[in-house]
């Protein structure tokens, strides 16, 4: 299998780690967030369907798609809540568990089943992810896990964790049998709408929307106030931003299926990209405070350099485990 098609879940992970930021950028409900964002890239998905034409649309798409809809609207809220909820200690470990699952629901719904080695790779791969997340000062490697039953951040992470486990093999059942621009057209243009619908679901129920912001207080808002939200000139970066990130994953994350059509290698190597993205760039923002003379009070990335032992052998871990699951996976082309 040509090594450059690992390039397609990395680069889908690094934009899935580049929209995140927009969470913690904006102090918009995440329903409007991910509502207007997915909507951004509606135009997008419109002229490449135009451009590649229709495709022939089997049974199993349309399953697929009324399970993966659902599915993706829950992780879009999960994570959100989970991400304003708390920090990346107790939050990340939790995304880099996704390949473990899929070890057993892949092989059930028909998203590979990794050889030997394979699996091997990516239980080493996996181990090297959560290491990349152990803070100085945590007793023990556990900590994380034990957040489960405390934390509300860690719950809601590994919720969407538990799902997306379930959802990455409906992505590929659903683009097998159809194509990535139809697939991505309709699935997050329906996600849109339900998003959105639920706003309005909401408010017509109790009147006002309560949730917490990128600083993590509550706040409440009315009608009018959401209606502000949609529509504000303030927000308007963020929702760019986050739209057009969650288009680039899209279409990495579904062509990338095309060429690496085996689930668990997939998303291994996605959160890979997310999770090693977000590393350098935290290490980039650290350095960069430090040369350019940044008020110590003012900086945001000064703990991205603590305990990088621990970090390096985290990365060293998973350029080992990836290069099991690259040399010795066996995963095949679809095309």
């Amino acid at each position: 299998m040509p090594l450059l098609n690992w390039l397609w879940p990395i680069s889908s992970g690094a934009c899935d780690a580049s929209a995140r930021i927009a969470i913690k950028k904006t102090d918009a409900h995440g329903l409007v967030l991910n509502g207007i964002g997915l909507l951004i890239g509606f135009p997008v998905f419109l002229v490449w369907l135009w451009i590649v034409g229709m495709p022939e649309i089997k049974p199993q798409f349309w399953n697929a798609v009324i399970w993966h809809v659902p599915m993706y609207v829950a992780i879009l809220i999960c994570t959100v809540e989970a991400h304003r909820a708390g920090t990346m200690l107790k939050t990340m470990p939790f995304a880099s568990l996704t390949p473990v699952f899929l070890l057993i629901t892949s092989p059930m719904m028909g998203g590979g089943n990794p050889t030997f080695w394979g699996a091997i790779g990516i239980a080493i791969t996996v181990v090297g992810l959560y290491s990349l997340n152990i803070e100085r000062g945590q007793k023990n490697i556990f900590v994380p896990l034990k957040l489960i039953f405390t934390e509300r951040a860690a719950q809601f992470m590994f919720g969407a964790t538990l799902i997306a486990a379930l959802s990455a093999n409906l992505d590929k059942t659903a683009i097998l049998n159809s194509s990535p621009a139809f697939y991505l057209l309709i699935d997050h243009t329906a996600v849109a709408f339900i998003l959105i619908a639920l706003i309005f679901l909401r408010l017509a129920i109790s009147g006002q929307l309560t949730y917490k912001n990128s600083r993590s207080e509550i706040v409440t808002v009315g009608y009018s106030d959401v209606k502000k939200q949609i529509f504000s000139l303030k927000e308007y970066n963020a929702f760019v931003w986050y739209g057009l990130f969650n288009v680039f994953t899209g279409l990495f994350h579904s062509i990338g299926l095309t060429f690496l059509p085996h689930v668990p290698y997939f998303i291994t190597g996605k959160r890979v990209g997310a999770i090693i993205f977000a590393l350098i760039f935290g290490l980039s923002m650290w350095y960069w405070e430090r040369v350019g003379n940044i008020d110590p009070s003012k900086r945001r990335f000064s703990r991205e350099a603590d305990n990088l032992s621990w970090r390096l052998a985290g990365t060293f871990l998973v350029v080992v485990g990836m290069s099991i699951v690259i040399l010795y996976g066996k995963a095949e082309s679809a095309l």
